[in-house]
């Protein structure tokens, strides 16, 4: 009957560990589709506004002429103007912001 049990709880415990490779496979590979993309399309127009025209050099449509430390920077940028609009989106609704 211990047998029985302990198959049962190796079992859970393979399933569980299934499902985190699995949403970990998902967090790696859709990391440029999900955090890389976004935050270029958004932080470009946000650097060329700030660098008056000037940075980055690469097309808005062309991300992968850029090298890894520009789109990182970029895709940081844009995400940081998200999070901006939000919080000033929310605080003219009236929301309390970062209490």
């Amino acid at each position: 009957m211990e047998d029985l049990g302990e198959g049962l709880f190796k079992s859970i415990l393979r399933i569980i560990a299934l499902i985190f490779r699995g949403l970990l496979w998902v967090l790696i590979n859709s990391w440029d589709l999900c955090f890389e993309r976004p935050g270029w399309y958004i932080g470009w127009p946000v650097c060329r506004l700030l660098s008056l025209g000037h940075l980055p050099k690469e097309a808005w449509g062309e991300p992968d002429r850029a090298s890894d430390k520009c789109q990182a920077l970029v895709a940081i940028i844009g995400f940081i103007a998200i999070f901006i609009v939000a919080v000033g989106i929310s605080s003219f609704l009236g929301a309390p912001v970062l209490n």
